[in-house]
């Protein structure tokens, strides 16, 4: 079972970890967590 590779961003609210091929920032990596569709 492959790996999941991420990294870690920063913003004013702290870190953030994001999958390592998204191409989205701190921010929406907050809404996806805390708003799921």
């Amino acid at each position: 079972m492959p790996k999941k590779r991420y990294r870690i961003e920063k913003d004013t609210l702290g870190e953030v970890k994001i999958p390592f091929n998204a191409l989205w920032g701190p921010q929406t990596q907050r809404a996806i967590d805390n708003f799921p569709i």
